[in-house]
């Protein structure tokens, strides 16, 4: 199948919108940076009256104010066939201390309504993920996003949906730690 991909976030920054431009090249990206200011009203009437040129939208750019959620909902009544990938966070199951309340409900809030829309012709696939390295962090014991980027990837090639799938990477020092009773 023919994959035509658009993807919130700005693929100049490190994370996961650059991991989607380096296996997926002709990707589009949409973004404040390129005029797309995604929590506004006139933004997502933009991002409406594109997405249905797109069978690929991968919801990544943390956004707030539910926009997130909003931009999934506008992809499903636009009539747009094909996939929606949306990335959550483990922040959805467990209070981190720099994640606030608000955070972790607009994530799960996301994962529900995913859940929710995934039709026959509208696919959803919600992403849990862990910590992974972007522009905020380059923490070497985060995970790299290619490896979110390549289970978008493989369940693309796939003949069935997955709706909702968990991937964090644990440290080899957590590891350690929880080895030692720590």
């Amino acid at each position: 199948m023919n994959h035509k991909i658009i993807c919130t976030g700005n693929p100049a920054k490190p994370g996961i919108a650059k991991a989607i431009l380096h296996n997926f090249p002709t990707a589009q990206f949409i973004h404040l940076s390129n005029g797309f200011d995604l929590v506004s009203v006139e933004g997502q009437k933009k991002f409406a009256n594109i997405i249905k040129d797109f069978n690929v939208f991968i919801n990544v750019a943390q956004l707030n104010n539910g926009a997130q959620e909003e931009l999934l909902r506008i992809a499903h009544a636009s009539g747009m066939q094909g996939h929606v990938f949306n990335i959550g966070s483990i922040a959805e199951y467990t209070r981190w201390q720099w994640y606030d309340a608000e955070y972790s409900k607009e994530k799960l809030s996301l994962r529900e309504t995913s859940l929710e829309l995934c039709t026959e012709f509208f696919k959803t696939t919600h992403i849990v993920t862990g910590g992974f390295k972007d522009y905020t962090s380059q923490d070497p014991n985060r995970m790299d996003p290619e490896i979110i980027v390549q289970m978008v990837s493989k369940i693309l090639s796939l003949e069935v949906n997955i709706p909702i799938i968990g991937i964090e990477k644990i440290s080899d020092r957590d590891l350690e730690k929880k080895l030692k009773g720590k």
